[in-house]
């Protein structure tokens, strides 16, 4: 096994397995369930103070149950130095009886895609081509789109 130190910084826990590609024994929201979800439909519309994500999680198992959908985000590689993804929306379905499907929408605010400048001392926003990525858990990731944060 690995030893992972905790110190201050950007690479801590998942941050640091996703980024150097390190495999955990189990990945950040990592869980059992008696049933089996797929994610579907994803849409992505941004406007001048958040992105929403929308998808689908449907209940394809035999059994009732609920699901929690993790929203992460990649961000464009830039000057500054980042983790391969950042975790930044969560929501847990109701209970879903087999066959049955909820429509699920995560707001991100665009202000939590920035990072601190040091040298400015200013927060930035770094523009570009943003992936966003929904899954069960950060190593099992279902749906991904794009979305343009350049304005």
């Amino acid at each position: 096994p690995k030893k992972v130190v905790y110190e201050e910084g950007i690479y801590v826990g998942y941050r640091y397995f996703d980024t150097f590609d390190v495999e955990p024994a189990y990945e950040f929201g990592y869980g059992l369930s008696y049933t089996t979800f797929n994610y579907e439909n994803l849409k992505l519309e941004k406007d001048e103070s958040s992105i929403r994500v929308s998808f689908d999680i449907v209940n394809i198992g035999e059994v009732p149950g609920k699901e929690v959908a993790q929203v992460y985000v990649r961000a464009p590689k830039g000057k500054a130095e980042k983790p391969f993804q950042e975790l930044k929306g969560f929501v847990k379905t109701k209970l879903l009886n087999p066959g049955e499907r909820e429509r699920i929408t995560v707001s991100v605010d665009i202000a939590s895609l920035t990072y601190f400048n040091e040298k400015t001392n200013k927060w930035v926003l770094e523009k570009g081509i943003y992936e966003i990525r929904v899954g069960a858990s950060s190593r099992d990731i279902r749906l991904s789109g794009f979305i343009d944060v350049r304005n």
